[in-house]
């Protein structure tokens, strides 16, 4: 007889006495030696969960039990096969098809209808191991987040505070990334991609790889520990660490985040080839369109939020527009409005979006400080010192001109122009956005 011999142990076990992989192995190769099986190969996996299937050693050893290169598997006990019942039946279903049994040396099993029941229970106390483990585990990290303390890995800009179990402290040299990130993102308005590029430029320290990406600037701007919280389980606790950003901060970054899923741009392979691409939106959900082809000859424009199948709040609005009918459709409209009333547009800077945002952060300040003395946190002379210097920076808040577009001229110099882009961004000089239905088209003007 020959026999595949499984081992496995995950993170919580390894340390544990009897069950390593030399343990495993020794006890194992003994029984086959007593009992002069053949030992085919030894198929390990270490720090991996018995709950999940796709363990690269295990799965391996189902491969070759199809193929029938051994006649029997030996686990040390039946919770090394698998923690999951249905996982383990299943499995053992499709080994006994190909004429292979699991045999535990530990917890010898007879083949008969008690034996059958012998095993059921084993599977199950496997599992509710797992189940049990895994919530007094999960109380554990609600009881360390409320007290405003840290689970799981160490974000970028902290490291753990060993005089403080569960404490983090910041990591100053790394702070100053971040507190970089936050600037561009909320003061600058770039993205994540247009960061990640910058950081990649600069040679910056990335906490993955050294190589900054979209997933790695978006986890630290929606990670609400920068601005002292703990977040366990969809719940928010208030932290007991120092925070890297102030909370005014990560409220915009909120809003940000929301607003930009709603009216980002689509910047698409196709971005460069139809003008209306960024200013088009759905008149039905308000996402951004984007052109597709939908014929060998022709693109459309389409609602990219109905192009999600597997979306639960996918768009219902699903019909293509050509490209070309759809432009002519805009300009003509567009025409109409601008020989109607519509010579002159103010159009504030983007400047001044920053330095509304700085205005309402510097009052927020002031109203916390007048709290603060109210509550007996700074003296009066102290109060009147910080709302002096507050004040001072108020002042200083520069908001650049209101800038006046002259529509009919933008639209004569949109018409000489060559190529799509510098059309759109003509048009961006008194558009907003242009909204899309199957009723007709609205324009959102400046």
């Amino acid at each position: 007889m020959k026999a595949a011999l499984y081992i496995r142990v995950s993170t919580e076990e390894q340390a544990e006495e009897g069950f390593s992989i030399p343990a495993q192995s020794k006890q194992l190769s003994e029984y086959c030696v007593k009992n002069g099986i053949e030992v085919f190969k030894i198929y390990a996996d270490e720090g991996l969960s018995g709950q999940k299937e796709n363990r690269p050693q295990f799965q391996q050893m189902v491969k070759d039990a199809e193929k029938k290169l051994f006649n029997i598997i030996l686990v040390h006990k039946f919770d090394r096969f698998a923690r999951k019942v249905e996982l383990s039946q299943r499995i053992k279903r499709q080994l006994k098809a190909a004429g292979i049994n699991v045999v535990s040396i530990t917890e010898p099993i007879e083949d008969s209808p008690i034996g059958f029941f012998q095993e059921g229970i084993l599977e199950l106390i496997a599992e509710y191991y797992v189940k049990n483990l895994a919530a007094e585990s999960k109380k554990g990290h609600v009881e360390r987040a409320s007290q405003g303390l840290h689970n799981g890995s160490v974000p970028f800009g902290y490291r753990i505070d060993h005089t403080v179990p569960a404490l983090m402290s910041i990591n100053y040299e790394q702070a100053k990334t971040v507190k970089l990130i936050f600037d561009l993102y909320i003061n600058k308005g770039y993205g994540c991609t247009k960061i990640a590029r910058l950081l990649n430029e600069s040679s910056t320290p990335s906490p993955v790889e050294n190589v900054w990406s979209f997933y790695t600037v978006n986890r630290i701007v929606k990670n609400p520990k920068y601005a002292g919280y703990i977040e366990y389980d969809g719940v928010i606790y208030e932290g007991k660490h120092e925070p890297i950003i102030d909370k005014e901060t990560h409220n915009l970054v909120k809003q940000y985040l929301k607003d930009r899923t709603w009216k980002r741009e689509y910047r698409g392979i196709n971005f460069e080839r139809f003008t209306m691409l960024g200013l088009l939106r759905c008149g039905y959900c308000g996402k951004v369109m984007r052109a597709h082809n939908y014929t060998k000859l022709h693109h459309g424009y389409v609602c990219n939020n109905s192009m999600h199948v597997d979306k639960p709040s996918r768009c219902t609005h699903r019909k293509t527009y050509r490209t070309d009918r759809l432009e002519s459709e805009i300009e003509k409209a567009i025409e109409k409005a601008i020989k109607a009333d519509i010579p002159e547009i103010s159009r504030e800077s983007n400047v001044n979006d920053f330095m509304h945002s700085r205005k309402t952060k510097l009052e927020s300040k002031l109203s916390r400080l007048k709290e603060g003395y109210l509550n007996g946190v700074f003296d009066l002379e102290e109060y009147k010192k910080t709302e002096k210097a507050i004040n001072r920076e108020l002042s200083e808040i520069d908001f650049a001109p209101v800038e006046k577009v002259n529509v009919k001229n933008s639209w004569e110099m949109y018409l000489a122009a060559q190529t799509p882009t510098e059309k759109r961004n003509l048009l961006k000089e008194f558009i907003d956005t242009i909204e899309v239905t199957e009723k007709g088209i609205i324009i959102n003007w400046l």
